[in-house]
């Protein structure tokens, strides 16, 4: 009886995998639909899927570069909910091309995305000078994040870069700026960060 029950589970588990395999399959045609409402719903449903999308990396990736700014967000948020196994992500050199997006709302999505990953720190740190308040406050609240996987060059431009936005009193104190606290947040963050490989490397 118990033989049955294995082979029954096991019989439900590849029917279960068959039936997302297909599901993905039809999300990553959908990525392709003229319409903008469809891909950016399959694209956000592979996000959901987690990990049975990997196969749609490729295909998200392109949605990277879609016309449609909302198609780019929605795939970046997919991307970070699939995960990718390889390192760096290949994700992470397209979503630092897309940290420089046109639309401002890209930007921080693909900002918060390489925050997520782990990857992209040049990108970070160039995305605490953006012109936007809400693109540098995602910049500096993912350096915090990243910064203690980051090398040593990465933690000084990030240190100069964060602490030019903490001597901005004026910016800071006008409601359209980073927030103060991430701010330093981040950049004690960073400074931590950058003491320890200072002693590590001098050991």
């Amino acid at each position: 009886m118990k033989n049955l029950c294995r082979v029954a589970i096991a019989a439900a588990a590849l029917v279960t995998a068959a039936c997302q395999e297909d599901k993905t399959d039809e999300l990553r045609t959908k990525l392709k639909s003229p319409e903008v409402a469809a891909r950016v719903a399959a694209a956000s449903e592979l996000g959901k899927q987690r990990t049975a999308s990997r196969p749609a990396i490729p295909e998200l990736l392109a949605a990277l570069k879609d016309e449609a700014w909302q198609v780019r967000v929605a795939a970046s948020v997919a991307l970070v909910r699939i995960g990718d196994k390889e390192s760096p992500p290949r994700a992470a050199l397209p979503l630092a091309v897309l940290a420089r997006d046109s639309n401002a709302f890209v930007r921080r999505y693909a900002i918060w995305a390489l925050g997520m990953m782990g990857a992209g720190h040049a990108a970070l740190v160039t995305a605490v000078r953006d012109p936007e308040p809400l693109v540098r406050e995602f910049a500096a609240e993912a350096l915090k994040g990243v910064a203690a996987k980051a090398d040593a060059k990465t933690l000084a431009d990030a240190r100069t870069a964060l602490e030019a936005l903490s001597h901005d009193e004026a910016r800071l104190a006008s409601g359209k700026f980073t927030s103060a606290v991430v701010v330093k947040d981040a950049l004690a963050a960073v400074e931590k960060a950058a003491t320890k490989a200072a002693a590590k490397e001098a050991r």
